[in-house]
């Protein structure tokens, strides 16, 4: 694999030719699905999924492959991540940039498990003050925060907020 392509947006258009491309000859010459059977196509779309799962480790920083999941989007997982970490009583540090994919269930959560969210506003211009969240940060369990807003374009400081 010579590219990695993170889905930067269900809304985004148009695709990247490589990701045309891939979808393409995926599509014309390989059509299984991993792990479905034993038979030559189906180890080579499992072959294909294990090298993207070793480029996305490899992308991350991750040594083990087998920790990289693949969802079929952006709000399963997210809703996966947080039903899945978020237990009763938790604290949870977002911002007022996030989509519906990560609201809506917090706010569920927040009903059904008690959880408690503090959201960090954003300035006019879609910045967050790095002071408010660093002090909302104290006995967190989480921080969910978007890198790259599709909506306004915001892009926030990942490397300073991790």
């Amino acid at each position: 694999m010579d590219y990695i392509y993170l889905d930067n947006a269900a809304t985004s258009f148009p695709k990247p030719q490589c990701v045309i491309d891939s979808v393409s000859a995926y599509l014309s010459h390989i059509g299984a699905s991993p792990a479905r059977s034993a038979h030559s196509l189906s180890i080579a779309s499992g072959q294909i999924l294990y090298e993207a799962r070793v480029a996305l480790a490899k992308l991350l920083g991750q040594s083990r492959e087998e920790r990289v999941i693949f969802g079929a989007n952006a709000t399963m997982m997210l809703n996966s991540a947080l039903y899945g970490i978020l237990q009763e009583n938790d604290r949870v540090v977002t911002t007022s940039l996030e989509h519906n994919s990560v609201i809506r269930p917090l706010m569920e959560l927040k009903n059904t498990r008690h959880i408690q969210i503090e959201i960090i506003q954003s300035s006019p211009t879609c910045a967050i003050y790095l002071s408010h969240l660093e002090s909302a940060l104290q006995n967190a369990r989480v921080c969910v925060c978007v890198y790259a807003n599709n909506v306004s374009g915001a892009v926030l400081p990942i490397a300073e907020i991790y």
